[in-house]
């Protein structure tokens, strides 16, 4: 599975990171500390579409993960990607936990059957990176399940009340994800199907935006 050797192995954690002076990465484990446990009304309706979706036969990989709460609910040869420990350590013991830059992944060309990717792509410093390596790790006709918020208006982070109100992370949304973005970064894959996610929008106080569902598969 693995391309090179973990830099360690700690609570049944494969740990490619080890220390590191990134900011950004470290910053994940900032908020998942601060947001442990809260699970967000998308993220519900994430896991009932991958339970649709996602055949039980085949392996299947979380990229940035989280807690866990989609992949757990599946069944399977499952693994889980994330850079936070904190997180990883949520996952069901059967789940293979894989602690990596999603822009950089440990797998063999070609392993994996499926490949959800929710709420990530938004917050990655390369999004053309994420997107080549879940193509490289996908069997041909792979599927890909992802998750992106749609048409943010990212002035938001700018605003006063919103700053009073929330903390501010480095690894907060730093692209407005539109039609052209998906087409440029995901040319090697067919839209299967797309579905336009409004419910959490009402729930949001400033400039809300709707989350776009994709599954792709892979040319």
């Amino acid at each position: 599975m693995f391309t090179k050797k973990p830099i360690s192995i700690e609570n049944d954690i494969f740990d490619f990171l080890g220390e590191t002076d990134n900011e950004y990465l470290k910053s994940f484990d900032e908020l998942a500390n601060d947001k442990k446990g809260n699970v967000t009304l998308e993220t519900e309706i994430f896991k009932n579409l991958c339970e649709m979706l996602v055949s039980k036969k085949g392996k299947v990989v979380d990229i940035g993960c989280g807690e866990g709460y989609i992949l757990n609910g599946l069944t399977g040869y499952r693994v889980g990607v994330d850079s936070s420990k904190l997180r990883l350590g949520c996952l069901d013991n059967d789940i293979i936990k894989v602690r990596a830059n999603v822009e950089n992944l440990p797998f063999q060309d070609e392993y994996f059957d499926t490949a959800i990717c929710t709420d990530v792509f938004e917050h990655v410093e390369n999004e053309k990176m994420l997107a080549d390596e879940l193509y490289r790790i996908l069997t041909p006709k792979g599927i890909l399940c992802l998750a992106v918020p749609w048409k943010q208006d990212l002035s938001v982070y700018e605003l006063p009340e919103f700053k009073k109100r929330w903390k501010s992370y480095i690894c907060r949304h730093r692209r407005s994800v539109n039609r052209d973005m998906i087409v440029k970064n995901f040319k090697k894959f067919r839209i299967q199907n797309e579905t336009m996610i409004i419910t959490a929008a009402r729930f949001m106080k400033y400039t809300p935006y709707s989350i776009k569902f994709m599954q792709f598969i892979k040319k």
